[in-house]
C-alpha cells in the first residue's frame, strides 16, 4: 500500500504508519516512529535518533465528495501504477466506510 514511499537504501526517508479508523467514534488516527542513524552524535554516544508522530482527527458523517486526479501516463506503469492504485484505494477505505452503502458518498 504505502510501500512506494518506503525504501531500504535510505532507511530514514519514510516509516510505515499505523492507520486506524473507527466508524463508531468517527476518529481517524495515524502513528509512526522511526529510528535514524547518526554520524556525529554517534561519537558522543547517541548512535540513533528516534522520531515519533501521532495525530487523531474526528470527522462528521455528512455527504462526502472525493475527487482524485491520478497520473496514468507512460511513466506510471507496472509496480508504480499498482502502488498508486493501492494508495488511492487506501485513501477511500480510510475516509469512507466500505460496508456503508448510501447516497452520502459519490
Amino acid at each position: 500500500m504505502l510501500d512506494a514511499n518506503i525504501t531500504t537504501s535510505v532507511p530514514h526517508i519514510c516509516a510505515r504508519p499505523v492507520i486506524q479508523r473507527s466508524t463508531v467514534t468517527g476518529r481517524v488516527s495515524i502513528e509512526l516512529a522511526r529510528d535514524t542513524a547518526t554520524t556525529l552524535s554517534a561519537r558522543l554516544g547517541f548512535p540513533k535518533l528516534t522520531f515519533a508522530l501521532a495525530s487523531t482527527t474526528e470527522y462528521a458523517r455528512t455527504k462526502l465528495n472525493v475527487a482524485m486526479m491520478l497520473d496514468i501516463t507512460g511513466s506510471m506503469s507496472g509496480q508504480i501504477l499498482r502502488n498508486l492504485k493501492s494508495a488511492a484505494k487506501l485513501l477511500v477505505d480510510t475516509v469512507v466506510d466500505p460496508a456503508e452503502q448510501s447516497d452520502d458518498v459519490r
